[in-house]
């Protein structure tokens, strides 16, 4: 019976190592971190997937049975995917890097907790502390779309979105332990609704955070002053092409909102500082496609913003210094994607690199491939 046992568990090992060759593996191409039959491989568009530590970069995807991260020295070369949890898609982790890796996972299985987990680098792969429930599963309630940051004091932050079974509602909580073991009771931040506020949260100064949550019809957020939440912001009623379709970085207190405007798919800025509140929007650049979700990212040392879409079957790229964006977008990557339909950034500049991961449609067979700039100062 033990050797049968034995078997059977071997024999599952190996299968499981089969199915991830065959559905996410680089098949002797160079930039591609691998091909799966899912389109949530790098899914949602204002989650972070990607960042450079180590001197490998790093990417987090989901091949439809798994939570998965692959390395490269190089940016061209990538190993076999880790796994790192189960998980149909990739919708469910977000990732923040601050020399050490933390993960937020909200699955949307009904009755699930909101986990977090901690870990660090050790060559090109990760050592993973024990997954600690940032928020405890209540039966009928399912949470999605987790999102994570460390506040400027080394506490970590989850946020998630909430169904109880008839409405949708933003909530966040904070740890109470920099290694995330305990946590504080969560905040709903946003008023139940029948629309889904994709959530972002955003580390401030002096331990204070900033929450956005989009849905189709509007953008909001809230100020945590690091002792309690403030009264909710109008950021824009802009309609958005999708709930998911914006993103949003922080530079000292500043916070930089990037969006696809419905319609006119227009692709917009929003920029909040302490002093000022929110100000009007900027055209990044108007009438590009209905899938032009754009991705921010910012160099700490300049301040300069990066913003990234798709345009028709490229990645387009723009800079903003000094709070004026270039006059035309560019191609940086000069190659011709197959197909493109969601795309990934670093939340910022590391070691001079930014790197886009972009998913490509193959008829049903979605391939992740991955670029990066060097920045020169």
């Amino acid at each position: 019976m033990k050797l049968h046992k034995i078997a059977l568990i071997l024999f599952s090992s190996f299968l499981i190592s089969a199915l991830l060759l065959l559905f996410f593996y680089p098949r002797n191409l160079t930039n591609v971190v691998g091909t799966s039959t899912t389109f949530a491989t790098i899914s949602a568009n204002h989650q972070r997937k990607t960042f450079y530590a180590n001197g490998y970069h790093w990417i987090f995807h989901c091949n439809g049975s798994h939570i998965l991260y692959s390395t490269s020295n190089d940016g061209s070369s990538w190993s076999t995917p880790f796994i790192v949890r189960k998980g149909i898609s990739s919708s469910g982790i977000c990732v923040w890097y601050d020399g050490n890796i933390h993960t937020v996972y909200a699955s949307g299985v009904p009755g699930t907790p909101v986990f977090y987990r901690r870990g660090s680098i050790s060559g090109n792969t990760i050592e993973w502390e024990d997954e600690q429930t940032a928020v405890s599963g209540v039966e009928g309630h399912e949470y999605y779309n987790g999102y994570c940051i460390t506040d400027s004091n080394g506490y970590p932050w989850a946020a998630y979105i909430e169904n109880d079974g008839f409405y949708w509602s933003s909530s966040v909580v904070r740890a109470t332990s920099t290694n995330g073991s305990s946590w504080n009771a969560s905040s709903k931040i946003s008023e139940p609704s029948i629309n889904i506020p994709r959530t972002s949260i955003l580390p401030l100064n002096d331990g204070k955070v900033y929450a956005i949550y989009a849905t189709t019809n509007e953008v909001r957020g809230k100020l945590w002053n690091g002792t309690a939440w403030r009264n909710e912001e109008n950021i824009t009623m802009t309609k958005l092409a999708q709930d998911y379709g914006y993103s949003a970085i922080s530079h000292n207190d500043d916070i930089h909102l990037a969006l696809l405007e419905n319609d006119t798919n227009n692709i917009l800025h929003f920029k909040r500082t302490s002093a000022t509140g929110w100000q009007d929007k900027v055209i990044i650049e108007a009438h590009q496609t209905f899938i032009s979700f754009p991705v921010l990212s910012v160099d700490k040392l300049t301040g300069n913003l990066y913003c990234f879409w798709i345009y028709n079957n490229s990645l387009r790229m723009k800079k903003c210094v000094n709070d004026t964006w270039e006059g035309s977008s560019s191609d940086p990557f000069g190659t011709t994607f197959c197909s493109p339909r969601s795309i990934t950034c670093f939340y910022q500049v590391w070691d001079q690199k930014i790197g886009i991961a972009c998913l490509e449609d193959l008829n049903g067979t979605y391939r992740l491939r991955y670029k990066f700039l060097t920045i020169h100062p």
